[in-house]
């Protein structure tokens, strides 16, 4: 799998219309979570006021995180980036627990980043309107240490590599399964086009200079590779079929949009 630019939330994913899926295959759980049109100026003088979401931040044994940075956003004009007052931001505090409020403008994707040092981030996206009280629950799972050499790094059981990459870098990253990591799925199991999504695998991966300093974009393009667990095998599909491979595609998570956007194969 080739993956070049930012190296967040790589993905392993095989895309489906919605009506080929079966709603009740246990794809996740993200209650709260839909899928809206934000942003598309459709309602025009449509109403405005403060939507507050609040919940617990956990780690996968489902013990409280505190300290944790959320960040609750919306792209209102749908231009890919976020000003000031499309962003609220806070920390949890030591029971695990957290509020956000952002004035919104109809209804609107709203993306809630999580994130705390030693843990993969997490996003929920969900459905936001004016003076909405809205719980949304996070999961964080710890990231490993990947051994590097050489431009190459992998984690201790060997499930993820990454290869071609700057040899001075070091790396953090964690795999999940997605029939039973489900909790720390970021976003919606759906592409940015509405399709819904059967996972493979997942993962998250971070990058750090020499200097340990964060690295989002690479400067040529690093192989990254990772185990399909056995339970979702039956679930990835050859794309190209006859060229002694199986070509599958490579998804990333969009932190503005909250969408999952294709990436390569």
């Amino acid at each position: 799998l080739s993956v070049g630019g930012v190296l967040v939330g790589a993905l392993l994913l095989s895309a489906c219309p919605p009506s080929d899926v079966d709603d009740g295959d246990g794809d996740g759980d993200s209650d709260e979570a839909t899928t809206v049109d934000a942003g598309n100026g459709s309602d025009a003088g449509q109403n405005s006021g403060l939507a507050t979401v609040h919940g617990v931040v956990n780690n996968l044994s489902h013990q409280v995180l505190g300290d944790v940075n959320l960040r609750l956003s919306v792209d209102a004009n749908n231009d890919g980036s976020l000003s000031d007052d499309e962003i609220a931001e806070g920390t949890s505090d030591d029971e695990g627990n957290f509020s956000l409020s952002l004035s919104v403008a109809g209804v609107q994707r709203a993306v809630l980043r999580v994130e705390r040092d030693g843990f993969a981030v997490n996003f929920r996206t969900f459905e936001l309107t004016p003076s909405a009280d809205l719980r949304v629950d996070a999961v964080l799972a710890p990231l490993e240490t990947l051994a590097c050499a050489a431009g190459t790094c992998a984690s201790p059981d060997g499930n993820l590599q990454i290869a071609d990459l700057d040899p001075t870098f070091s790396a953090t990253a964690q795999i999940f399964n997605p029939t039973t990591d489900t909790e720390a799925f970021p976003g919606n199991f759906e592409d940015d086009a509405g399709n819904l999504l059967i996972s493979g695998v997942f993962s998250y991966v971070e990058l750090k200079d020499s200097d340990g300093n964060g690295v989002d974009t690479l400067n040529a393009e690093a192989t990254l590779s990772m185990e399909i667990p056995y339970a979702t095998r039956s679930a990835v599909g050859d794309e190209v079929v006859g060229n002694s491979q199986i070509d599958v595609p490579l998804y990333a998570f969009d932190a503005v949009s909250g969408t999952w956007e294709r990436e390569g194969s």
